[in-house]
């Protein structure tokens, strides 16, 4: 079988964690002896039975409608936005009945198989967008080998202990708030990221909180993911925070788990997923909020920090081989 995957937008823009999935699901399943290749918009040949599309919007549309119409299979792994909030469930509820989200529940239809990160999403499609619960599938984001192997060797006393932080600079992400509660505490910040396209108001902000306050050691606009360098980050940090406001699973917390650091995040829906179990939750909008869960965690850490069996699901050839099934049903 040969499988098309096509993004959801250019990686020229807004790469982030979703994109760097989809080419790790790619490299995991390529390993099975599956042919995956990226799409060529400009080239004709047609000769591949699944076309997989990574992510949910609207630009995925015309691509929907002319591969049914090809007769090819038609596999959509989406990332689905939160309605945790009384507000978040009016707008959708408005959006459905009028544009977006009505039209999304459209595109939904069409695909043969749709692939979601983990049950909570998989309600949603289901409740919300209508989706038979017999098209859905669970299949959790791929954590790098290189994490799992580091996990097994006995880490050193770091030289300098701090907190850690991964992922791009946004207002969603919310680093500002981490940075000013670390600020007030006293606590040591490493901060690894490049600001999204989009932020640079906040990437202004981090900017000049990260000249102005000795407590945040650095700030690493990007590491190349799965690096040596960034694991050594991540092993030598006393803890892992990312109190984000919206997340559907957070890789960075992930790799953080394998290697058993104890994880600080927001209180919402997403951080109570069983590959984050034992994380302290926060508020994400208090500040005060942040720094007395990082006091927490470092009075107990082992409190923290989640069972690494239960993150072998994660590992690259599981994933490789939950997506050769799912490929494999599609075509017998």
């Amino acid at each position: 079988m040969k499988i098309k995957y096509l993004p959801l937008q250019a990686h020229c823009f807004a790469y982030g964690g979703f994109d760097i999935q989809m080419l790790s699901t790619s490299n995991a399943i390529n390993d099975l002896n599956v042919v995956i290749e990226k799409m060529d918009i400009w080239n004709r040949d047609a000769e591949f039975d699944i076309l997989h599309c990574w992510g949910l919007g609207l630009s995925h549309s015309e691509s929907y409608h002319w591969a049914k119409r090809s007769g090819k299979k038609l596999v959509a792994t989406i990332l689905m936005h939160d309605t945790e909030s009384f507000y978040d469930k009016f707008r959708f509820k408005i959006s459905s009945l009028l544009y977006k989200q009505r039209m999304i529940t459209e595109l939904l239809r069409m695909p043969d198989k749709i692939v979601v990160v983990n049950e909570m999403q998989a309600d949603f499609c289901n409740l919300c967008y209508k989706v038979p619960s017999k098209k859905i599938h669970v299949i959790p984001n791929v954590i790098g080998d290189v994490f799992f192997e580091r996990s097994l060797k006995v880490s050193e006393q770091p030289k300098e202990q701090y907190i850690l932080t991964v992922g791009n600079i946004c207002q969603r992400k919310n680093q500002i708030a981490l940075a000013q509660a670390c600020i007030a505490g006293n606590f040591k910040l490493v901060i690894v990221g490049k600001v999204m396209d989009g932020e640079n108001v906040v990437g202004a902000e981090l900017a000049q909180l990260v000249n102005d306050n000795k407590d945040i050691l650095s700030w690493i606009p990007e590491l190349k993911e799965n690096s040596e360098e960034l694991v050594d980050y991540y092993q030598n940090c006393l803890l892992f925070a990312l109190p984000s406001h919206v997340e559907q699973q957070p890789i960075s917390m992930l790799e953080a788990a394998v290697l058993q650091k104890p994880i600080l995040t927001a209180d919402r829906r997403y951080a109570r997923q069983k590959y984050y179990q034992n994380a302290k939750l926060v508020n994400p909008s208090l500040v005060g909020s942040i720094k007395d869960g990082i006091d927490d965690i470092l009075r107990s850490p082992l409190k923290y920090t989640t069972d690494k069996n239960v993150l072998l699901e994660c590992r690259s050839k599981n994933i490789g081989e939950s997506y050769k099934r799912l490929y494999s049903e599609l075509l017998t």
